[in-house]
Formats: C-alpha cells, sequence, structure tokens
C-alpha cells in the first residue's frame, strides 16, 4: 500500500510540475516524464545556442583586454591597479564556465582556452 500512495504522490507531482510549465509556456514535446531521457541536443537548439556562445566568447575577450589595457595607477594610487588584478582573477573563472557552457553545447572552447592560459 505504502508503494501504491509513493506511486500516486509521484504521478501527482509530475502532473504538477507539468501545470506549471504549460502555464509557463514551455513546449510539451520539452518536458522530460520519468524514465525517459534527452540528449542536450534534443533540449537546445544549437544553432542559436552557438551563436549566443560565441558572442559571449568574443564580448568576453573584448572585457579582458580593454580591462587589461588601463593603467596599474591611477593619480598616483596603486590601488587601482589592485582593483584591476582581482577584476581579472574573477574574469578567469568566467572565462572557465563559458568554455564549459561551450564544451555542453557540443562546441570546441579551444581558441577560448588558449586566450584564458596565454593572455589572462
Amino acid at each position: 500500500m505504502n508503494e501504491e500512495i509513493l506511486q500516486k504522490l509521484g504521478y501527482n507531482n509530475v502532473a504538477f510540475r507539468m501545470l506549471l510549465k504549460r502555464d509557463a509556456q514551455i513546449n510539451p514535446e520539452d518536458i522530460i516524464m520519468p524514465g525517459q531521457k534527452k540528449s542536450i541536443k534534443d533540449l537546445n537548439d544549437t544553432d542559436s545556442t552557438e551563436i549566443s556562445l560565441d558572442n559571449i566568447h568574443q564580448q568576453f575577450i573584448t572585457l579582458v583586454q580593454t580591462i587589461q589595457s588601463l593603467p596599474n595607477e591611477h593619480d598616483g594610487d596603486d590601488y587601482f591597479g589592485k582593483l584591476k588584478k582581482k577584476l581579472i582573477s574573477r574574469l578567469f573563472d568566467v572565462g572557465l564556465s563559458i568554455g564549459s557552457l561551450q564544451t555542453q553545447a557540443g562546441m570546441s572552447n579551444d581558441k577560448l582556452s588558449d586566450f584564458i592560459n596565454d593572455d589572462m
């Protein structure tokens, strides 16, 4: 009897999630039912994902290069350089995350990895 109750609760939970997704205007084909598997490629529109990630990749490189071109001092204060260095170290993690997104989307992240390793 406990199994029946748990099974009913599970189906009710799935049905509730389906209703929430329907209210959120999600395509019913995108709903993954228990026991069903879909690849990442099936879940995402690969073309628009690749275009977006490539755009983010290019903007990231531009941002890093712009920050690197800033001086290490401003008005004789070297604290500006410390802030610049801290920002670049944070961008290192951002770059790694962008590379991970590219890998998950089936894209090559070699250019980004080379940039991070050589130019940061």
